[in-house]
């Protein structure tokens, strides 16, 4: 093997571990009310006060009320989950997080399918992102989903997207721009004709490499399909506990 054979394997074998490593701490989250539908992505993490589902204020919005209820069930991975298990949410830095118990943690790392697991930080908060660093981003696509009718099962395939440059950051979130034209297709699925066919996503966990670990530093939360835009919030929002910090914020 020549030393560019040996160096275009190392790079492909990265890029590939890249691409996975956030699927070992996302989860599907399916809505179901009585008419519909509607899918998106968790992040599992244990923050050091118990185990904890991040995803998007947008995803669960509109069904807050109906949840509590009974209209509305919400399920992350196969568990279940009550509306009184809502920690916060906020609609201005896009987040909700759910308290799980150590039962439904168990239940969701013991699931069949994709391994799971809950990130836990040596340190947090972390720093926020930063322009020009590498992040991996990872979630469930809902225009892979499909359902098997006979047992109204649901499959959602994981996506995953490796060493993509932070191209802008601010206060409030940061963002990614992609180049179609340098993007390089690693999955057995049919290609992606833009970001708009990644919603389901919102909810999936962001990391940087770090100091010789990964951070996790934001969450997905948008995407700007006229510009190949995927925006994320600042995880440093979170505290320990699941609570979202309620200080200054200058852009307000």
């Amino acid at each position: 093997m020549t030393r560019e054979q040996y160096a275009a394997e190392a790079v492909a074998t990265l890029r590939k571990n890249l691409c996975e490593f956030p699927a070992r701490f996302a989860k599907s989250v399916v809505i179901n009310t009585p008419d519909a539908f509607h899918t998106a992505t968790t992040t599992l993490v244990n923050l050091g006060r118990g185990p904890l589902a991040i995803t998007c204020d947008h995803v669960i919005r509109d069904f807050v009320e109906r949840w509590s209820d009974g209209t509305a069930m919400i399920r992350i991975g196969n568990v279940r989950v009550s509306s009184t298990q809502l920690v916060a949410h906020d609609r201005d830095i896009d987040l909700a997080i759910i308290r799980l118990s150590h039962e439904q943690a168990a239940d969701l790392v013991n699931e069949e399918g994709l391994p799971a697991e809950f990130y836990q930080p040596s340190r947090w908060p972390p720093e926020p992102a930063k322009e020009e660093e590498s992040v991996a981003i990872g979630g469930f696509p809902a225009q892979w989903r499909k359902v098997r009718h006979e047992t109204r099962e649901i499959i959602l395939p994981y996506y995953g997207i490796g060493a993509t440059p932070v191209t802008s950051a601010s206060d409030r979130q940061f963002g990614c721009r992609f180049e179609q034209e340098r993007w390089v297709w690693m999955s057995r699925a049919p290609e992606l004709d833009d970001l708009s066919m990644l919603g389901g996503l919102s909810g999936g966990p962001v990391f940087a490499e770090r100091h010789l670990h990964r951070a996790l530093i934001g969450i997905v939360t948008e995407h700007w399909k006229d510009a190949n835009i995927m925006m994320m919030a600042h995880t440093h929002w979170i505290k320990e506990d699941g609570s979202l910090l309620l200080g200054k914020r200058p852009w307000l």
